[in-house]
């Protein structure tokens, strides 16, 4: 860019007969022209912002990766939680019981709740038919 600028002005400057004109267009050229070393520290900003553009994207989609993942892990470990429970329930049923219908098995995979769950089981310890639990 500094070199184009630097030939428009010669060219300027060439195409003037008039001696005021062509001081006019010096004076003109030496306020509006950079310096190489101006124009290096405008780019080298513009790439020190640029990385840190990318930088705080960077850092942003990370943050964003672990929150899903923690938040899938914890989705995760709740239902590693229900699966225990429901299977704790259903072993002790059978355990009292015998073997459930598939309306009972289909009843304990239904349950999402685990305080339910855990009531359930202490209260399958207490009751005296299948019939009687509630769930």
């Amino acid at each position: 860019m500094a070199a184009r600028s630097r030939k428009l002005l010669t060219l300027a400057r060439e195409t003037q007969d008039n001696v005021a004109l062509k001081e006019e267009v010096a004076k003109m050229g030496k306020l509006t022209e950079k310096t190489w070393e101006k124009e290096v520290m405008e780019e080298i900003a513009q790439r020190e912002a640029r990385a840190e553009a990318a930088a705080k994207a960077a850092a942003e989609a990370a943050a964003k990766a672990t929150a899903e993942a923690e938040a899938r892990g914890k989705e995760l470990a709740r239902q590693r939680d229900l699966q225990a429970r429901r299977d704790m329930l259903r072993a002790l049923l059978e355990d009292r019981f015998g073997p459930l219908t598939p309306e009972w098995g289909q009843r304990i995979e239904a349950a999402d709740n685990p305080d339910r769950l855990k009531a359930a089981a202490v209260q399958a310890m207490k009751i005296g038919k299948l019939d009687e639990l509630q769930l």
